[in-house]
């Protein structure tokens, strides 16, 4: 994973992100990732051609991850994306630990524990999709590399 995480790091940089971003802006980014994700799990939950839901799961774990490594490079953070054993989740649990997370991330000293804890939440949850995190980071660095915008206020703003 460190070979993506260079990458996202690399983009975060030619976009000015890392130059012109805040952890503030870059944790609000999260959460709105975090919460397009849940919507992405409750549809995939409800339908029942599960190949529609797929990729919207895959872009939002993949997103979630991404806006942590760029969080964790404009506080000067390290993380490690370990896979601590097999506890089986729900998606419902692992969305709410995934949520802790980032909510202790800002608000604690042990935020380099949190943003690793919240990578091994959003591995559980591809698991549970049949998916590695892996391929929910590639998919989201292929489509963001494509992705021009502004930063606006501390924040990255996708043109349309």
């Amino acid at each position: 994973m460190n070979d993506l995480s260079e990458k996202i790091l690399q983009w975060a940089s030619d976009k000015g992100i890392l130059a012109k971003g805040t952890p503030d802006g870059q944790l609000a980014k999260t959460l709105e990732e975090l919460i397009e994700t849940a919507q992405a799990v409750a549809l995939f939950d409800y339908e029942q051609d599960k190949s529609v839901a797929i990729d919207a799961v895959k872009d939002g774990i993949g997103d979630v991850y991404i806006t942590v490594c760029i969080y964790a490079k404009l506080t000067g953070l390290e993380f490690e994306c370990s896979y601590f054993g097999d506890t089986p989740s729900t998606n419902k649990l692992i969305l709410e630990k995934i949520g802790e997370s980032v909510l202790r991330i800002a608000a604690d000293s042990c935020a380099e524990h949190h943003i690793s804890e919240c990578i091994y939440w959003l591995n559980k949850l591809a698991c549970n999709h049949n998916l590695t995190l892996r391929e929910c980071v590639e998919h989201s660095y292929n489509v963001i590399s494509k992705r021009n915008g502004t930063m606006i206020d501390g924040v990255f703003v996708k043109d349309n």
